[in-house]
């Protein structure tokens, strides 16, 4: 009985393992030979060569060098423990380190890992003298990217640093992988695309545990493709070196077609820290106060002051609230209520046409036009001339801005809309918020004829002409037009202009001046304009942050920077 019950125990035993074995190797045997084949065959990415980035003169501005690295082939380690020492012992770091290193970015025995970046040649000659002791470490030369500029023109070109969790997960179907280098800011992000190139690949055969047996093919990787800016890094460098650290920007932009010849940003950083750079380096650029990776050209917001005057004028003439023959009487004061408003001007300007309140910038003027305006109508042409919008240009993130509305202070005030508040708009005070950018559209159109033009940075790609105009007519009048241009210029050129300090002779310049109030002592200064006055090419934004008058601190640097450009100015084309 017990013999008959174990018969069949064994013969059921016996069948399932007929049928398992069935199952696996005649129904599913197709699956696991495709597996096997998968396992033993390995890619291993060719990463490409990046494009350079250059100036509109062919200078590389973003470019890769040469670079010696360090690199373990791990089944070729002999004695991994003894290799790791000695390479510590020549580099001067410590075998823990190197370690550490090596467990972190191990992949598998024939994936090369990289140890050690940008070692100086003098110490590749050492390695290389200890190559008998070193089996299985090499010497491999490697392009790195390299900025010869270093901090000139760095928030608009960018730097490139390992991708991150969030953006592998965003990137990975256009061949992204771990470890890749990808832009982060700037012209670095915007194009990376174009700039990356396209990874190609080896197919290799490996044994079981890993270890190479044969290459079976290999896909050569796509250089990237250079990007050409309209950048002029010799006018780039004469903005950095008059920043010279100050918190501020500096912009210049063809006033017809929206080419940016200079965009410099202060303080800046050297982007070439973000490669193989001292982590104690970069993480001091980061956690910097002055926020030297804020592009303060296109993110930053702040108030215009002095030169929304300029809004508030072309309002007032387009909606024929005041004609150029209108004059108002100036005292040094205006009341609200029981709230005194001042001009600048304590004993006040007497009485100003609208060519002489734009030339000495009498608040009490724009003051009395803004009351009448009302906010609705300083907002529809502050609108029209680019403000609160994004400018459109290449590079990520830009600020946005306000132009307060009486529905905006509403909602986010719970409060109604004051005669106060149309005061402070009048003058470029209070809710209201640009960025340089816009300041720049705003003149641009004013020096051109009423075209709001989009700036832009990328005039080529890969040797092809990519750049794109857009102007958009504003509607403004010639005759309103005409009104604030002869006003700016009297700015500049008359001797009791605020922007008299910026006067250069043979460049004719016309501008608009800007102190705005910040709540502290210190204020921001602003000065914007076109030049020449009668066939307008360039139009420029000086701004400095917390750095004085406009018509001081601002104006001297604006002179200081198209003086030593004035041979350059008729031919930068």
């Amino acid at each position: 009985m017990r013999i008959h019950t174990l018969e069949k125990v064994f013969l059921g035993c016996l069948s399932l393992l007929v049928a398992f074995l069935w199952y696996h190797q005649i129904i599913r045997g197709s699956y696991f030979d495709r597996l096997s084949r998968n396992n033993r065959i390995r890619i291993v990415p060719l990463m490409p060569e990046r494009g350079d980035i250059l100036d509109r003169d062919g200078r590389k501005i973003a470019t890769q060098i040469p670079s010696f690295a360090l690199v373990v082939i791990p089944q070729e380690l002999r004695n991994k423990e003894l290799a790791l020492q000695e390479t510590a012992r020549l580099l001067g770091d410590t075998s823990e380190d190197l370690e550490l290193k090596y467990q972190k970015d191990f992949v598998a025995p024939f994936v090369p890992l990289t140890l050690c970046r940008d070692i100086p040649l003098e110490k590749v000659f050492i390695i290389e003298e200890r190559k008998p002791v070193l089996e299985g470490i090499e010497i491999q030369i490697s392009p790195r990217r390299f900025y010869p500029f270093g901090a000139v023109a760095a928030n608009l070109i960018g730097y490139l640093n390992e991708i991150d969790a969030r953006e592998l997960e965003k990137l990975k179907p256009y061949g992204y992988r771990i470890k890749s280098l990808v832009g982060k800011t700037g012209i670095e992000k915007s194009f990376d695309i174009y700039l990356r190139g396209q990874i190609g690949g080896r197919q290799l055969e490996v044994d079981n545990r890993g270890n190479l047996i044969r290459i079976l093919g290999e896909k050569k990787s796509v250089p990237g493709k250079s990007v050409e800016l309209t950048i002029n890094m010799e006018w780039q460098q004469r903005a950095q070196q008059l920043l010279d650290g100050r918190r501020g920007a500096i912009l210049v932009m063809d006033i017809q077609d929206g080419q940016i010849l200079v965009m410099e940003s202060s303080p800046s950083f050297d982007p070439n820290l973000f490669i193989g750079g001292n982590i104690k380096e970069i993480r001091a650029v980061l956690d910097s106060p002055k926020a030297p990776l804020l592009n303060r050209a296109i993110k930053a917001n702040f108030s215009p002051g002095s030169v929304f005057k300029l809004v508030t004028a072309i309002a007032g003439l387009e909606t024929k609230l005041i004609s150029p023959l209108t004059q108002f009487s100036c005292e040094g004061r205006l009341y609200s209520g029981k709230e005194e408003f001042r001009c600048w001007e304590e004993k006040g300007h007497g009485y100003q046409g609208i060519g002489e309140a734009i030339k000495h910038s009498c608040n009490v003027f724009f003051y009395k036009l803004g009351l009448e305006l009302g906010p609705e109508n300083m907002r529809y042409f502050a609108k029209l001339l680019g403000l609160e919008e994004n400018s459109g240009i290449e590079l990520k993130d830009e600020g946005k801005g306000l132009v307060p509305s009486t529905k905006w202070k509403h909602v986010t005030h719970r409060e109604k809309w004051f005669a106060g508040d149309s005061l402070n708009l009048s003058i470029g005070q209070g809710f209201i918020l640009v960025s340089p950018i816009q300041v720049l559209r705003l003149i641009a159109a004013i020096g051109n004829g009423g075209f709001l033009v989009k700036p832009y940075l990328v005039k080529g790609i890969g040797g092809m002409a990519v750049q794109e105009i857009k102007r958009e007519y504003t509607g403004i009048s010639q005759e309103t037009l005409n009104v604030i241009r002869k006003g700016m210029w009297r700015v500049v050129n008359d001797a009791d202009g605020t922007g008299n300090q910026a006067k250069i002779e043979g460049l004719d310049i016309a501008a608009k001046t800007a102190t705005v109030q910040t709540g502290r002592a210190a204020t921001h200064a602003w000065i914007t304009g076109f030049l020449p006055y009668r066939n307008p090419k360039l139009a420029f934004v000086v701004f400095l942050e917390y750095g004085g008058r406009g018509g001081v601190e601002a104006a001297d640097l604006c002179r200081l920077f198209f003086s030593g450009l004035k041979e350059d100015i008729p031919r930068y084309k």
